[in-house]
């Protein structure tokens, strides 16, 4: 480390992967032999006693893995974290004792190596131990990592502005997880949006990864894993919507003869549409309640900051644009078999007269 280096001499590199696993988890019949344990969000500043999780989410100790970084075995500490609407969070830990220029290169090797793999492993044993506590399970092949730098203490000590300041080049290319030469304009792009409570914390996100300065941030990544898990469901809610758009918009095409009419052709597409709109609704309703944070103004602040690098207000705005064309696409259906319905009972109506009055010339004919 040259003169005037400033070194991460305690910190971790905390990489969360997230996946969909069920409809739902009861939390509470986790087995307690694998010590499950309430998480909360740790309050540092004031602020009233209900920021917190709705259902507190439930965390597992899975134990410790052996991975290859840079040609180097490592140890990485895994656990997960179980949330009631279906949603898991597998996190692996490694500790940072490194100069802060040697980030870069750290987080390009962290990008390059298959972690996903090794955290769906990880969550599939666990699966297996807890296989009851799952409703509906179904691990689909979705996952969502992000990954989180956090420095607790650095030498020499130095304020958030002066970090900022004067290693802007490293945190960006860290941000990015490349180890490459950044332009000045994307380094002032990827540190806009920096966030501090005190001179000597800061928060910057981008949207592979996110850099906490403090020596007490489990605040903070609780916030970020949140907001990663929220961005998994909302891209597995538009998937959805995307497949039952592109699967039941033909029906909007198909002819419908007098028989199908009567039996009801668009029965089934309507139940399935229906299903569906109520299944993100609620989905989305669970997830988007399931932390309070705005009491907390600079928790909040983190959130919406957060949440605007990670693009989550633009995937909300294309779920709830879908989800109005499937219900568009639900009263089309509904009101063209209501219409088929009545052009059948009408047809059923004059079929059923003129047959009466065929039976009546027939009776007057035979006396």
């Amino acid at each position: 480390m040259g003169p005037g280096e400033v070194r991460v001499r305690s910190g971790r590199v905390v990489a969360l992967f997230a996946f969909d696993v069920a409809a739902a988890i009861d939390l509470h019949s986790i087995p307690s032999v694998l010590r499950p344990e309430r998480s909360q969000i740790i309050r540092r500043r004031p602020a009233p006693e209900y920021v917190s999780y709705a259902e507190p989410p439930v965390d597992i100790a899975l134990g410790e893995r052996e991975l290859e970084l840079g040609g180097e075995k490592q140890r990485a500490a895994l656990s997960a974290r179980l949330f009631d609407f279906g949603a898991v969070s597998v996190a692996l830990a490694l500790g940072l004792d490194v100069p802060l220029s040697a980030l870069p290169a750290l987080a390009q090797e962290l990008a390059r190596a298959d972690l996903a793999a090794l955290a769906r492993r990880a969550l599939h044993e666990l699966v297996e131990e807890i296989r009851p506590a799952f409703r509906e399970l179904g691990l689909n092949e979705f996952v969502e990592d992000y990954y989180v730098f956090e420095l607790r203490t650095l030498e020499p000590a130095v304020s958030a502005q002066a970090l900022l300041r004067d290693n802007a080049s490293v945190l960006a290319a860290t941000l990015a997880m490349d180890a490459a030469p950044l332009s000045p304009q994307q380094i002032e792009e990827s540190l806009r949006d920096a966030i501090s409570y005190s001179p000597d914390d800061l928060v910057v996100a981008e949207w592979s990864g996110a850099l906490v300065c403090d020596a007490h941030g489990g605040d903070t990544l609780a916030v970020l894993e949140f907001l990663n898990v929220q961005l998994l469901e909302l891209r597995f809610l538009d998937a959805r919507l995307d497949r039952a758009l592109a699967q039941f918009s033909r029906e909007v095409y198909r002819t419908q003869t007098l028989w199908s009419a009567i039996r009801g052709l668009y029965r089934s597409a309507i139940r399935a549409l229906s299903e569906l709109t109520v299944e993100v609704l609620t989905l989305s309703e669970r997830v988007e309640n399931a932390v309070k944070l705005a009491p907390d103004v600079y928790l909040a602040r983190v959130y919406r900051r957060c949440a605007a690098r990670l693009g989550l207000p633009t995937w909300e705005r294309m779920v709830q644009s879908k989800l109005e064309a499937v219900r568009h696409l639900t009263t089309i259906l509904t009101e063209r078999a209501a219409a088929r319905r009545a052009e059948a009972l009408e047809l059923t109506i004059i079929t059923l007269i003129a047959v009466e009055i065929l039976l009546a010339v027939l009776a007057r004919i035979r006396s």
